[in-house]
């Protein structure tokens, strides 16, 4: 809500992924945020062309893998400049342009279905949900009723932006609002309109302490005392806490911030011995990464040199003329089909509208029906090596759903 203050308009959305030929899209099978990235470049491209200029978007957005299906998909909230709902295209059974709650087809999203919600406190409340689920980790868990259920609802993940954080150019313009009042806020909480209290957190919480220590000290050097509010907003943060590993009781940061301002990073300086072991122990790091990435970093190299429609040179130079016309006309018609959900950007070119609908048909994962090793179980247990549930959580593929998503792909 804080940041709905600074920005005209604002949607509650979530975005889907259909079928491809009855089957589950990569993105439906594990968390692909390339997809949502491409959204927003394409969001900000099209703008441009629209209104004449660079739009502005913020987004707080979070996939989620469903409860009976396994599917991913992703809830978020959208922040903008101008009406995004303007650009591209928007389709549904029951007619086509913007409405809330209905499934949409978009292209600007392009890979299923969309649904917006007012961004009101009940819009965001429904994606603050999902949210909320990503940080239930078992540790933040225990003793909760949702202690057995934390390796699924810690299956998600969050994107936001973040140069500046969520909501910060409100804050700031609250802040510097009440020191030119010659007050202060009480706690590290602030009054959201429409929204109820915001506790500040993490590293904007360390701005906020900073900024009010330095305000406070010219505050009292110009008129000899505090900011009103100064020692209730000392007293919020005065309580001592426990580090684990001494049992010292200290004093918290944020008071430590308030009061002290940021401390002085101390010079230490770093022997050759001590350099020199530093770099071996990151080379051992680096080459036990290569090791484990190395099976994944074949198989992508196979992908994309046998997953393809149309096969590689090798296996073409060996196919009968009439096979090599069939998996030609099959091109061009996953190429047509695919074009009437994708449509081609006003500047771009050809060559890269083309690149991308056959990166979108690498996502299969299926070997071309031209590759002379399409039956052999070298090549299925590359392919195989790429389905991403694989990779997912420790746990999550005991599931069922999950099983038979992961069966349904192999």
């Amino acid at each position: 809500m804080a940041e709905k203050q600074t920005m005209p308009h604002a949607y509650a959305i979530t975005l889907t992924y259909a079928d491809v030929d009855g089957e589950p899209p990569l993105g439906a099978r594990v968390y692909r945020y390339k997809d949502v990235s491409d959204m927003w470049k394409r969001i900000r491209s099209a703008g441009k062309r629209k209104w004449g200029e660079n739009i502005e978007l913020r987004y707080v957005i979070v996939g989620e893998k469903g409860t009976k299906f396994g599917r991913c998909h992703y809830h978020g909230v959208i922040f903008s400049s101008h009406p995004i709902v303007e650009l591209g295209k928007l389709t549904s059974a029951r007619g086509n342009g913007f409405a809330y709650k209905r499934r949409l087809d978009w292209t600007v999203w392009g890979h299923g279905f969309v649904e917006f919600q007012i961004a009101d406190r009940k819009g965001m409340s429904y994606a603050l949900k999902y949210i909320l689920k990503a940080r239930m980790t078992a540790e933040r868990s225990k003793g909760y009723g949702r202690e057995g259920k934390t390796e699924w609802l810690a299956s998600s993940y969050l994107w936001c932006s973040k140069m500046p954080s969520v909501g910060a150019t409100w804050l700031w313009q609250k802040l510097n609002d009440l020191v030119s009042k010659g007050m202060c806020p009480p706690a590290l909480r602030v009054r959201v309109p429409g929204g109820g209290d915001w506790y500040v957190s993490s590293k904007l919480q360390q701005e906020m302490c900073l900024f009010l220590h330095q305000a406070n000290n010219e505050y009292q050097q110009e008129r000899g005392r505090n900011l009103a509010g100064w020692s209730t907003l000392i007293e919020s943060v005065e309580g001592e806490i426990e580090l684990s590993d001494t049992g010292e009781l200290v004093k918290r940061k944020p008071w430590e911030w308030l009061v002290n301002g940021e401390e002085q990073e101390q010079n230490t300086e770093i022997t050759a011995e001590q350099a020199r072991a530093a770099f071996d122990a990151l080379k051992d790091w680096y080459a036990h990464k290569r090791r484990i990435a190395a099976p994944i970093t074949s198989a992508r190299a196979t992908l994309r040199n046998c997953g393809h429609i149309l096969p590689c040179e090798d296996c073409a130079t060996k196919l009968a003329g009439l096979r090599n016309v069939s998996l030609k006309q099959e091109y061009l018609l996953r190429f047509a089909e695919w074009q009437e959900r994708h449509s081609q950007g006003s500047r771009e070119p050809k060559s890269e509208y083309e690149g991308r609908f056959q990166d979108w048909w690498l996502t299969r994962l299926r070997p071309s029906r031209g590759c002379a090793l399409r039956e052999t179980e070298l090549l299925q247990d590359q392919f195989r090596r790429l389905i991403p549930v694989t990779k997912a959580q420790h746990g999550l593929t005991a599931k069922g759903a999950v099983g038979k998503a992961l069966q349904g792909s192999a």
